[in-house]
C-alpha cells in the first residue's frame, strides 16, 4: 500500500496548491491515466493500465474505470466500467457532457467496434448507457492516414474532447508524414453533419506536438499538452472572440502540474476550482491521479450548470366512465312494455324477468328515460 492516509497531501511546494492524492480508492500499483471529471464534479472517469481486472487480452491493456465523489471530493472505491465500455484492448474515455453523454476512443457502428475514430455513448432516460455510435467527420480519414490503427503508440496518442454543447469536437491529428507531429483540430456539428476539421492555427499549435485538448465549461479556456519546449507540459490558452482559430499565446502551467516528467491529460469541473491531472511523483514512478487547487489567473470562468429539466409527472388517469347497469328494476308495467323492449336494441327481456323478493320487473337500462327506475 503506497498511501497510509486517505486523501493525504504530497509535500510539493508550488505556486499552486499542493497535489492532493486520492489514496487506494483511485490509485493502485498500476498506472492510472487520463482523468476526466464530470462537469458537476461528482464522477471521475479514468484509464487504468494492465490491471488484472481489466479482463482484456493483450500484453498492454487500457480499461475505463470510474468513481463517484462526494461534495468534498472524497472518492468511493473505483470500479471497472462494463458494457458498452471496454470492448477492445485500448480503451479511453475523453470527455463527459452535463447531459451525461461520453466521448470514447474508437469508431463503433451499432455497438460493434469498426476501427480508429471516436464515438459517443449517450445516457438513457433511465440512467443507463446507450449504444456507442461513431462520429463521422468529413475528411477525418485523410488526417489519420499516417496512423496505424493496430499500432500501440498510434492508439495511445489519439485524444479528443466533446464540448458541453455536444456540437463542438476537438481532436489531435497529424496531417503530415510524421504521425508524432500532431496539431489540434475542431469540427462542428451542422445540420446533422460533422464539418471538415479546422486547424486551430498558430500560436495555439506549434511545430511540436499538441495533444489531449480540454475545453472548460466556459467555452473559452483550453488546456492541452504540448512539447513545443522539449518535454510534454500542460498549457493554457483562451479563445479570442467567436472564432475557433483565434487563441491567446499558450502559457505553460507552473509546478506542480508541470514537472520534469511527461505531462498530458487535464480536467477541471464547471466551478473551475480543482484540476485533475496525472502525477509521476510517487516513489515507484507509477502514474497516479491527483488534484490541485488552481490559482485564480489559471482558472476558467466559473459556470453554474443548469439543472436538468425534470419531466412533469404524467397526469392522473381519467376517472372510469360511469357505466349504467345492464338492467334496472321497476314495479310498473305499462301496456307499452313490448315497444320499449324493441327500443332497447333487441334486449332479450320479457315480463317473466321478475325479482320474486321485491316483485319488481327487470328491464334493460337503455329505456330508463321512458321507464325510470324506482327505488
Amino acid at each position: 500500500m503506497r498511501f497510509a492516509i486517505f486523501l493525504t497531501f504530497l509535500s510539493v511546494v508550488s505556486l499552486f496548491g499542493q497535489l492532493e492524492t486520492f489514496g487506494p480508492n483511485i490509485n493502485t500499483p498500476y498506472d492510472e491515466l487520463a482523468p476526466v471529471i464530470s462537469p458537476d464534479g461528482l464522477t471521475l472517469y479514468f484509464v487504468r493500465q494492465n490491471h488484472p481486472e481489466n479482463k482484456l487480452e493483450g500484453k498492454r491493456t487500457l480499461a475505463i474505470w470510474m468513481s463517484e465523489l462526494d461534495d468534498k471530493g472524497v472518492p468511493k472505491l473505483a470500479r471497472r466500467m462494463s458494457e458498452p465500455f471496454n470492448n477492445t484492448v485500448f480503451n479511453s474515455l475523453f470527455s463527459v457532457t452535463p447531459e451525461g453523454s461520453v466521448l470514447i476512443l474508437g469508431a463503433y457502428d451499432k455497438g460493434v467496434y469498426q476501427g480508429s475514430g471516436f464515438s459517443i455513448i449517450p445516457r438513457t432516460p433511465e440512467g443507463g448507457w446507450g449504444v456507442p455510435q461513431k462520429i463521422v467527420i468529413q475528411g477525418y480519414d485523410t488526417l489519420e492516414k499516417n496512423r496505424d490503427p493496430n499500432q500501440e503508440t498510434s492508439q495511445m496518442q489519439r485524444s479528443a474532447y466533446l464540448a458541453n454543447d455536444e456540437k463542438t469536437l476537438f481532436f489531435s491529428a497529424s496531417s503530415g508524414s510524421d504521425e508524432n507531429d500532431s496539431d489540434i483540430y475542431v469540427t462542428l456539428l451542422s445540420n446533422g453533419v460533422w464539418t471538415k476539421p479546422l486547424n486551430l492555427g498558430t500560436p495555439f499549435n506549434s511545430e511540436g506536438n499538441e495533444i489531449t485538448p480540454f475545453l472548460a465549461s466556459d467555452g473559452e479556456t483550453m488546456y492541452f499538452s504540448s512539447d513545443r519546449k522539449g518535454n510534454h507540459d500542460i498549457y493554457i490558452s483562451r479563445r479570442l472572440g467567436s472564432s475557433w482559430t483565434r487563441w491567446s499565446q499558450p502559457v505553460a502551467l507552473p509546478a506542480p502540474i508541470n514537472s520534469s516528467a511527461w505531462e498530458a491529460y487535464f480536467s477541471i469541473d464547471a466551478r473551475g476550482e480543482y484540476a485533475y491531472v496525472v502525477s509521476y511523483q510517487n516513489p515507484a514512478n507509477k502514474a497516479d491521479i491527483v488534484r490541485v487547487k488552481m490559482r485564480e489567473e489559471y482558472r476558467p470562468k466559473p459556470v453554474v450548470l443548469k439543472k436538468k429539466k425534470e419531466e412533469a409527472p404524467p397526469p392522473p388517469p381519467p376517472p372510469p366512465p360511469k357505466v349504467k347497469p345492464a338492467f334496472v328494476f321497476t314495479d310498473e308495467l305499462k301496456e307499452t312494455f313490448s315497444e320499449l323492449m324493441r327500443k332497447a336494441r333487441g334486449a332479450n327481456t320479457n315480463v317473466s324477468d321478475i325479482n320474486k323478493k321485491t316483485e319488481k320487473y327487470k328491464i334493460p337500462s337503455g329505456i330508463d328515460k321512458e321507464f325510470p327506475e324506482k327505488k
